[in-house]
C-alpha cells in the first residue's frame, strides 16, 4: 500500500471513527426546546399506509403491512380487513367479551410503538374487553365520529373511547371543513397532523366556518346554512396544511437520508437545527403552523382557544349524540402535548415560535370543562403523565413526540381508573 492510499485510509477510519463517537454523544445529549415539532417526524410516514376517502379523506388500507423506524423506534404495523390496527401475535380476546372502539389522530394509532405496547392492548388485557385500535394519523374529532359511525355496526361496540390531543386537534377541528369541501387527494395522505393559522393572517378559515361539520358528517348544517363550509371551496387547503402525501416523506429522501432518518440521533440534532435555522424565512408555512396550534397555550391566545373550544364543542357533542343513538358509551381522553408536562421545556418551546406569557394548562382546562357542560365523560392523562416525566420515565419519545412505551402504560392505568370509575368495568 503507498503512502498515499495510507494516509487516505487513515483520514477515512479518523472520520468514521469521529462520526460514531458523535453519534455516541448524540444518543446522551439533553432535549432542545421543540425538537419533538422541529424534527418532523410524520416525514418519514409510512407510504401506502393510506388510501383516499370521499368524506374522511383518508382511510387505513385494509390488509396493509410495513416497518416504521425513526430514532427510538422501529415497529411492524399491520393493518387487518377492517381497516384497524391489530399485533398478528397477540391472544384472541375471551368470545363475548364487550368491544369499544379506541378513535382519534396518531396519539391513537400509535405507529411508534408495537400494538401489544399500546395503551388500546393494555386496556383490553386490564379489564378483559376488546379495544380495537381504530385511530388515523391527522383525524379530528369530526372525522373520528364518521369513523366510529361506519365501524360501529361491523364491530358491535358497546363503547367509544376518544383520545383529545391538545396539541392540535383544537385547530384540526376546524381546518378538516375545509379540507373535506376540497375533496380527498390523490393516494390519500401519509402520516402527519395539520393545524391552523390564528384568525386574520394568511390561510386562516373563513368566518363563520370554524368548527363546522363538513357535509355529510353527523350534526353537518345543510348546504348554504349559517356555518357550512363555502360551496364551490377551492380544491386547495390554507397554507401549513398540507394536501397530498407529506411533504419530504420517507419516499422521497435518498437512500442515504432516509437510512440516517431511521437511525440517527445525531442526523436527528442536525435536522431540528436546519429546520430551527429556517423559522424565520417569511416564506416557512411550518412557522406559521406551529404558531396557531401553540398561541392557545399563552395569555395573549385566549380568545383563539375559546373560538377554538367552541368548534369543538360542536365536533364532541355530534360524537355524544351519535353514541347515544347507537346506545353506546363514550369517554374521551384528553391528552397533553410534550412539552406539557414539563414548565421549563413548555416556556422553551413557546419561546421558540416567538410566544411570550405561557398558559400551558389554559387548554386542558377549556376543554375538561366543555366535556362537563356537554354531559362527556372525560379522563384527564396529564396528571399521571406529569408524574411520569418528574420520576425521569420519559413517557414521550425524542423528536416525535408520542408516546413510549412507558407512556402507554401510564395511560392506560388511567384509563382503566376512568372505566372503572363510571362503572363500565
Amino acid at each position: 500500500m503507498n503512502l498515499r492510499l495510507r494516509r487516505a485510509v487513515l483520514v477515512l477510519a479518523g472520520l468514521a471513527a469521529g462520526a460514531a463517537l458523535a453519534e455516541v454523544a448524540a444518543r446522551f445529549a439533553s432535549a432542545t426546546p421543540a425538537e419533538e415539532l422541529l424534527f418532523r417526524a410524520p416525514a418519514g410516514a409510512l407510504m401506502g399506509l393510506y388510501s383516499p376517502d370521499a368524506t374522511l379523506l383518508n382511510l387505513p388500507t385494509p390488509g396493509y403491512t410495513g416497518t416504521l423506524a425513526a430514532p427510538g423506534y422501529r415497529v411492524d404495523v399491520a393493518i387487518d380487513a377492517r381497516g384497524l390496527r391489530v399485533a398478528p401475535d397477540a391472544p384472541a380476546t375471551a368470545a363475548g367479551a364487550p368491544v369499544w372502539l379506541a378513535v382519534g389522530d396518531s396519539f391513537t394509532l400509535s405507529l411508534q410503538v408495537d400494538a401489544a405496547d399500546t395503551f388500546e392492548s393494555r386496556v383490553g388485557a386490564a379489564l378483559g374487553i376488546a379495544m380495537l385500535n381504530a385511530g388515523v394519523d391527522g383525524y379530528s374529532t369530526w372525522q373520528s365520529t364518521e369513523r366510529a359511525r361506519r365501524l360501529d355496526p361491523v364491530v358491535g361496540s358497546e363503547g367509544v373511547l376518544l383520545t383529545y390531543f391538545l396539541g392540535n386537534d383544537l385547530t384540526d377541528d376546524e381546518v378538516y371543513p375545509m379540507l373535506a369541501s376540497a375533496g380527498p387527494p390523490p393516494g390519500g395522505r401519509t402520516a402527519g397532523d395539520a393545524g391552523a393559522p390564528p384568525p386574520g393572517t394568511q390561510g386562516a378559515p373563513p368566518p363563520g366556518t370554524q368548527g363546522a361539520p363538513p357535509p355529510g358528517t353527523p350534526g353537518a348544517p345543510p348546504p348554504g346554512a349559517p356555518g357550512a363550509p363555502p360551496s364551490g371551496a377551492p380544491g386547495t387547503p390554507p397554507p401549513g396544511v398540507p394536501k397530498g402525501s407529506a411533504p419530504g416523506g420517507a419516499g422521497s429522501m435518498g437512500f442515504v437520508e432516509s437510512l440516517l432518518f431511521r437511525h440517527s440521533r445525531l442526523y436527528g440534532y442536525v435536522r431540528v437545527a436546519r429546520a430551527r435555522a429556517d423559522l424565520d424565512r417569511p416564506d416557512n408555512p411550518e412557522t406559521n403552523k406551529f404558531r396557531g396550534e401553540l398561541l392557545t397555550f399563552t395569555k395573549p391566545g385566549a380568545a383563539r382557544l375559546s373560538q377554538l373550544v367552541s368548534g369543538s364543542q360542536r365536533a364532541v357533542e355530534a360524537l355524544r349524540d351519535q353514541t347515544r343513538t347507537h346506545g353506546d358509551h363514550l369517554m374521551v381522553a384528553v391528552a397533553p402535548p410534550s412539552f406539557a408536562v414539563s414548565p421549563k421545556r413548555a416556556a422553551d418551546t413557546l419561546g421558540t415560535f416567538g410566544l411570550t406569557e405561557p398558559d400551558v394548562d389554559a387548554p386542558r382546562r377549556e376543554i375538561l370543562a366543555m366535556l362537563a357542560r356537554s354531559g362527556v365523560a372525560a379522563c384527564d392523562l396529564t396528571p399521571g403523565l406529569v408524574a411520569a416525566e418528574s420520576a425521569g420515565k420519559h413517557p414521550y419519545l425524542r423528536f416525535d413526540g408520542h408516546w413510549t412505551p412507558a407512556g402507554h402504560a401510564v395511560v392506560a392505568d388511567a384509563i382503566v381508573a376512568c372505566m372503572r370509575r363510571e362503572g363500565w368495568r
